[in-house]
């Protein structure tokens, strides 16, 4: 998933990402040529954060690169880890696995918990999802959308007791208009006032 305003530039080198890569709003991922030789890979379920820099290094799968933090030439964030928001991981460094990394040089902070592995993987998997959704209605006609609204409001607006006739099905002779029941308005029958009644 590329959100609005992610920048993805392979200009002077590749890019490759595997399945399930959330690229957030208005991060940048680049690479390198003339400081060296770095292109940028990026393994599954990797979740980069809004305003993230992600420049001519390694991002193995299942990992978490916080909102603006920057991942630098030849640096590697091995799987299972977190790089914290507005952190700075400087070139050639390595984040291990199964580590958090915070700070302006990053460093060591803790280990992470077991839960807090598997929930990078079931964020990854959220994202995904609704790449998916995002990519199904932008794919419809306007004649589609418009048909969307239309049976949005029938169902926010329609009485749930009534239910139409289908066109296959007998009419009721009963049913004067083939609309409700006859003789009868706002729950009150529909009876003509015996001679001398009067309007109460």
């Amino acid at each position: 998933a590329k959100i609005q305003g992610a920048k993805v530039r392979g200009d002077v080198h590749m890019i490759r990402m595997g399945k399930n890569v959330s690229i957030g709003e208005n991060a940048m991922v680049h690479v390198a040529k003339i400081q060296g030789d770095h292109p940028t890979i990026i393994g599954d379920g990797v979740t980069v954060g809004p305003n993230a820099v992600v420049h001519a290094c390694t991002i193995q799968s299942n990992t978490l690169i916080g909102a603006g933090a920057q991942v630098l030439d030849g640096a590697k964030v091995e799987s299972n880890a977190v790089v914290a928001p507005g952190a700075m991981v400087t070139p050639n460094k390595v984040v291990p696995s199964g580590q958090l990394w915070a700070g302006s040089p990053a460093a060591f902070l803790r280990d992470l918990t077991d839960e807090e592995i598997a929930s990078i993987a079931a964020s990854a998997q959220d994202m995904a999802g609704l790449a998916q959704a995002h990519a199904i209605e932008c794919a419809k006609t306007h004649q589609q959308v418009k048909q969307d609204e239309e049976d949005a409001y029938d169902l926010e607006t329609r009485n749930e007791s009534y239910f139409p006739r289908g066109t296959d099905e007998e009419a009721d002779k009963s049913d004067v208009l083939g609309l409700g029941v006859p003789g009868m308005m706002f729950n009150s029958n529909l009876t003509a006032k015996s001679q001398g009644e009067t309007s109460k």
